[in-house]
């Protein structure tokens, strides 16, 4: 299995936020931890629904697959 180096790791988080938000449906943030970046799925309302959340997730792993 191919690994990514900690430098790779972060541009792709990086590229799935920009993506993401560049297209503005839904809401995703990207912060630090422990010098690392790392993704936030952002459910601002009540009224958003586990669905939804998925649909995020399966978004960013679409990205995740064509990154390089």
């Amino acid at each position: 299995q191919p690994t990514m180096s900690e430098e790779e790791l972060n541009r792709l988080q990086e590229q799935i936020h920009r993506t993401i938000q560049r297209k503005g449906q839904r809401i995703i943030s990207v912060t630090r931890v422990g010098g690392r970046a790392a993704l936030r799925a952002v459910a601002v309302s009540p009224e958003v629904t586990t669905e939804a959340l998925l649909n995020t997730l399966a978004e960013a792993l679409q990205i995740a697959g064509s990154f390089r």
